[in-house]
């Protein structure tokens, strides 16, 4: 289903593509979508973890290579915002 949603305002980009304003613009609403789909993603996982649908197995792990990898994951992003994140 959400890759419909997704898809739908990726096919309005082909007839402007010679229309740099109607190309922004349908360029912002895919980004919307793309935004709001993670919303709504969210919103389910939510609602699957409040109904007891979601069966989470916890382990033992080492909280170092956890926080590193997540540091690493968000890297890019944060540099392009101006904000350096060491490295261990």
């Amino acid at each position: 289903m959400h890759r419909d949603v997704v898809g739908h305002p990726a096919t309005l980009l082909l007839p402007v593509i010679g229309n740099r304003g109607a190309r922004r613009q349908t360029a912002s609403l895919h980004e919307e979508v793309v935004r709001l789909v993670g919303i709504v993603d969210d919103l389910q996982t939510k609602s699957r973890a409040e109904a007891d649908a979601v069966h989470l197995v916890r382990e033992s792990c080492d909280l170092a290579s956890v926080v590193e990898m997540a540091t690493a994951a968000m890297r890019a992003k944060a540099f392009a915002a101006g904000v350096d994140l060491p490295r261990s």
